[in-house]
């Protein structure tokens, strides 16, 4: 017993100390847990503030760190030596609320969020500092933040009237083939002004396909899957309904397209919620890329012959038209920033207009029943140029702020309108060679003719016989008047900053901005200086040439140029450029959605993700 209570003597004080280290431990440990769970509140609202000082939301990266150690501050954070705050700004890829890989060694200008680092060297106990050394504490947080515009360039509904709606129809039937496609005023003003879900397109896409949500933004999709999901949009009129239906009866959509030459979401983000595409302007664009794949490789012919008298140029003996498709319009979703491509450096958010070239060739019978076989011949050519719009920055919704600013870069290259020839006749019948048969050969005139063919040697001179053959005439009727002009141009509409301020993030309503340059009708004064440009390269009668007479011909063959060419611009070039949705002499562009996504605090373990 004596034995017992001695051991216990002994060993009573070393449990009691041992109670009160394991106390005191843990005490220590529930202090460092507290730390870091302040520290951790201190990094996330350190870079919450600091989002939107990224190039995605507008922000200057020196302003950055001021903010984040504001917002830690008012957190209770407290600088001191054994204490290092960071902030990285950089480019974050993430799924859901993880970090991916973060990149802080990228340009400023790809940035779309921060990485806050809070480190702090902390004794392991506060009774025993010395004996049992110290720890450092550490928190990370990184937030992504970003608005992404959905935005074109020129818009379908700048000018909706029946010659519109009946070039557009003869578009789309031209590249899709079989059946009629009748568009009328009131179908195509109902699709301009209808806007439906991009995530339901891509979802309907997908259901279709059996792809990925992700990888139909990247794939090619059978056409008429695309123009199926348009189908499902709200709003659309029974007889939009109808256009809608005749394009997907149509063979022309039985091939693939690539997505994103219709509809290009970029910045790596999957489809921004919320975010909406016009129908028109997608159908649209659906159909000229079509028509970029053989057989057409973006030649469209057009048979307008039909629709000379609905469109006023019932005069017109004939139209030959060709469109010639250099680039087809898109939609584009993106955030402003900028990332590397092929070509370096550059915005992720950019949209060009459609660039096209028009070809027409027109005869009109000017003569009247006096002179029905008096004939102008028109070639014209017209190359509208592109309008690029570029996203290069936007302001976040931030606290009570629920709007967004866009700023785009706008320009656009000049229209070109040219003419070749015209050529007016008297008896247009084709000319042929003239011979004359029996011909001895020593007598075909000087210089020779064209050709001699010998038909027979004389028996007793040995003269050889034969056809003596000579070209057609140069000039090709009683009149022939030869005539060329000077191309005429635009004027480039140069890189413009254009502001969008104050887009609700809520009950978004569709807005243009237009850049304008010169004033009045720019294809009118383009057409008339073409007219004016004209010149006369030659001019015969009965196959003499006028000579010095070449002035007076100009004065008579100006007037009835004019005659042809003014009307074409009016009642064809006109309405069929406003069907394409192209606007001469000024640079546009429409946003028809602005998103931005809720603050993504994500989990951060380091660039390589976790």
């Amino acid at each position: 017993m004596n034995r017992q209570r001695g051991a216990l003597l002994f060993i009573t004080p070393i449990i009691m100390i041992a109670v009160i280290l394991l106390g005191v431990l843990a005490l220590d440990g529930a202090r460092l847990y507290s730390l870091r769970q302040e520290m951790q509140s201190q990094a996330n609202a350190a870079a919450t503030a600091a989002a939107d000082g990224a190039q995605t939301c507008g922000g200057l990266g020196s302003q950055m760190e001021e903010r984040a150690l504001d917002a830690a501050r008012a957190q209770g954070f407290v600088e001191s030596d054994g204490k290092k705050f960071t902030v990285d700004t950089g480019l974050i890829e993430s799924d859901g609320d993880e970090v991916l890989s973060f990149r802080s060694d990228v340009d400023f200008m790809q940035s779309n969020g921060v990485v806050v680092q809070i480190k702090s060297v902390e004794p392991i106990s506060t009774l025993l500092p010395a004996s049992l050394g110290s720890v450092t504490v550490s928190a990370q947080a990184a937030v992504k933040k970003e608005t992404f515009a959905t935005f074109y360039t020129e818009a379908y509904t700048a000018s909706i009237d029946t010659n519109n709606a009946l070039l557009l129809g003869a578009i789309f039937e031209g590249v899709l083939g079989g059946n009629q496609i009748s568009i009328d005023a009131v179908s195509l003003s109902s699709l301009s002004e209808t806007v439906t879900d991009l995530g339901g397109i891509v979802d309907y896409v997908a259901s279709r396909t059996g792809l990925g949500v992700d990888e139909v933004l990247q794939s090619e999709v059978p056409a008429y899957v695309v123009v199926g999901a348009l189908r499902a949009a709200e709003g659309l009129t029974n007889g939009a309904l109808t256009v809608v239906d005749d394009v997907l009866a149509s063979t022309g959509v039985n091939t693939n397209v690539q997505f994103s030459d219709v509809i290009q979401v970029v910045g790596g983000t999957g489809v921004p919620e919320g975010a909406a595409v016009p129908v028109l302007e997608v159908l649209s664009s659906l159909v000229l890329n079509i028509s970029k794949a053989p057989p057409l490789n973006g030649v469209i012919e057009l048979d307008v012959n039909p629709l000379l008298g609905g469109l006023g140029l019932g005069d017109l003996a004939g139209l030959s038209l060709e469109l010639e498709i250099d680039n087809a319009p898109v939609v584009v979703v993106a955030p402003a920033r900028m990332a590397m491509t092929d070509n370096g450096l550059d915005w992720l958010g950019q949209a060009e207009g459609a660039d096209i070239t028009i070809r027409l060739d027109a005869s009109v019978e000017i003569g009247g029943p006096s002179f029905s076989l008096l004939t102008l011949k028109v070639p014209l050519e017209l190359s509208t140029g592109a309008t690029k719009a570029t996203l290069v920055s936007a302001t976040c919704g931030a606290g009570r702020t629920n709007s967004v600013d866009y700023t785009f870069e706008v320009e656009k290259t000049a229209l070109q309108l040219y003419t070749d020839v015209e050529l007016i006749v008297f008896g247009a019948e084709e000319p042929q060679p003239v011979c004359f048969p029996g011909v001895a050969e020593w007598s075909c005139p000087i210089p020779p003719a064209d050709s001699f063919e010998h038909q027979y040697t004389g028996p007793l001179t040995g003269t050889r016989y034969g056809d003596c053959c000579y070209p057609p005439p140069s000039c090709s009727g009683l009149i022939d008047i030869k005539v060329s002009s000077s191309p005429a141009s635009g004027d480039d509409v140069p890189s413009t900053s254009v502001p969008f301020r104050d887009l609700p993030l809520h009950n978004f309503e569709a807005q243009s901005w237009s850049v304008d340059v010169g004033t009045g009708n720019i294809l009118g004064s383009s057409v008339s200086n073409l007219v004016n440009g004209v010149n006369v390269e030659s001019a015969d009668i009965a196959c003499l040439p006028l000579g010095s007479l070449l002035n007076l011909t100009l004065d008579l063959v100006r007037p009835a140029v004019s005659g042809v060419v003014e009307p074409l611009s009016e009642y064809l070039l006109g309405p069929l450029l406003g069907s394409l949705g192209i606007s001469l002499g000024k640079a546009e562009v429409n946003v028809i959605a602005a998103e931005q996504p809720a603050i993504q605090l994500l989990q951060y373990c380091g660039p390589e993700g976790c």
